[in-house]
């Protein structure tokens, strides 16, 4: 019976750990590295403002950022390259909106 119990005590674990993982990784990563995008979202000359925002991936080259625009309005992604020190737009996703016109399923999920 105690053989059972540890089992499905490590799946529990295990699963926690599985589902929490990308929030703590985003957390870490804005903590870090945050400020560098707080203004980029503005690359795209289309989003006004957001409510928040959370690097979710990040290396010396390269990064990947969601933003939460005003009022969760909708979700966009945003990969940056570093070019010349700075960092610049490559490619802009909506993963959701509110209108309807995007509905993506992303991880970790921010809404």
């Amino acid at each position: 019976m105690k053989k059972k119990q540890i089992v499905k005590l490590c799946i529990a674990v295990i699963a926690v750990l599985v589902i929490f993982f990308p929030y703590a990784k985003a957390g870490f990563y804005t903590l870090f590295y945050g400020d560098e995008f707080a203004k980029e979202y503005t690359q795209t000359g289309m989003i006004d403002g957001i409510e928040y925002y959370r690097v979710i991936e990040y290396s010396n080259s390269e990064a990947k950022v969601i933003y939460i625009i005003e009022d969760h309005k909708a979700a966009d992604m945003i990969f940056f390259v570093k070019n010349n020190g700075k960092w610049k737009l490559q490619e802009w996703t909506c993963l959701w909106s509110k209108t309807g016109s995007a509905d993506s399923f992303f991880w970790p999920y921010y809404r």
